[in-house]
């Protein structure tokens, strides 16, 4: 098989799992609407069936009590009284006709979540990628006891509470960094826009790139570990060859495409905490419309009620698998492009 039907047919896997996990997604949304129109039949809805011959008469033909009937009546107001196995399919393709036409309204917003989503990744890649090689190089120094310390430490650490710390140093402490919103206002113009940008962005990347970034160096520290140790390094190190030429001709080549498979295992995760930060820092991204999409209201003598808006949230939702299924291609493309064994047949 060669290596462009190897990443087709990778694309179509990934394609119809995430198109299984939505039809899930849609179908649980669907429910929960149910449940909150179901809820909200009250007493004043029996008093009103009570006080309507016609709808008594519709119950008696539809062979329903009046709590079935006005469940179903209520339902069917909503447009939500047919199988769920009916709806789902057609509530994402709704969803997916509303992102179309509102395309424009939405890219700003896609915009943002991947710029932050990019720039986090690059930066995990320029951190990660030499502490990991170091480490793995130079087993039992301080970075190597540094970073075995840091990775499952930073794992029990959530990108928000680290992105507090950062606000409280960078922006309040020394008062170095702006500490919310996209740019500043009035925007500025030309290229100072886009530095005032990129200044904005610094808090919530760090935020994101020095929590996952432990696990990645850790990652690549393990993989350079069994790399170092083969015999073909061996052989390098006997003929004369520096280590930089060994990590830079064998070692990169080796290490590189197993951490790109570790990067797709984890982009998900990745994604949901850019999502976080963007909402911490009001970046109005995709976390911000996510965000959005519940609503909550005071309830007397019960506390506070939460609702969600499904339709807004199903598209919030497919735009992150969209995301999702555009990195992991691009991801697997790397893969093959760097490892030309995968997807050859002998």
């Amino acid at each position: 098989m060669s290596r462009t039907l190897f990443v087709l047919r990778r694309f179509l896997e990934i394609i119809t799992i995430s198109l299984i996990v939505m039809l899930i997604l849609s179908a649980l949304i669907i429910q929960v609407s149910k449940r909150n129109v179901v809820e909200s039949i009250d007493r004043q809805a029996y008093s009103v069936f009570y006080r309507s011959p016609w709808m008594q008469e519709e119950a008696k033909r539809l062979n329903m009590t009046p709590r079935q009937y006005l469940e179903y009546y209520y339902l069917k107001k909503a447009g939500l009284s047919d199988p769920t196995y009916v709806l789902a399919p057609r509530y994402l393709k709704q969803a997916l006709e509303i992102m179309v036409r509102y395309r424009s309204n939405l890219s700003p917003y896609i915009i943002k979540t991947i710029s932050l989503l990019a720039l986090s990744w690059v930066l995990i890649l320029l951190l990660g990628i030499p502490i990991g090689l170091f480490s793995g190089l130079k087993r039992d120094s301080p970075i190597d006891h540094l970073l075995t310390f840091m990775a499952p430490f930073s794992e029990g650490i959530p990108a928000w509470w680290l992105a507090g710390i950062l606000i409280l140093l960078l922006g309040f402490k020394v008062n170095l960094l702006p500490v919310s919103g996209w740019e500043s206002l009035p925007p500025k113009e030309g290229i100072w826009r886009y530095l005032d940008i990129l200044s904005h962005l610094v808090i919530p990347v760090l935020s994101v790139a020095l929590i996952y970034v432990w696990g990645y160096a850790f990652r690549i520290r393990n993989l350079a570990i069994e790399e170092f140790d083969k015999e073909y390094v061996t052989v390098a190190r006997a003929k004369g060859f520096t280590e930089w030429w060994i990590i830079r001709k064998h070692i990169l080549k080796n290490v590189f495409p197993p951490f790109l498979t570790f990067t797709t295992y984890t982009l998900l995760d990745l994604i949901t905490g850019t999502f976080i930060i963007d909402i911490i820092f009001g970046l109005n991204g995709l976390g911000t419309l996510l965000y959005y999409s519940f609503s909550r209201r005071v309830v007397p003598n019960q506390g506070v009620a939460m609702s969600i808006h499904p339709m807004l949230f199903l598209i919030v939702s497919s735009l992150i698998v969209i995301i999702y299924v555009a990195a992991a291609v691009i991801l697997e493309a790397l893969y093959v492009y760097l490892d030309p064994r995968v997807g050859v047949r002998e």
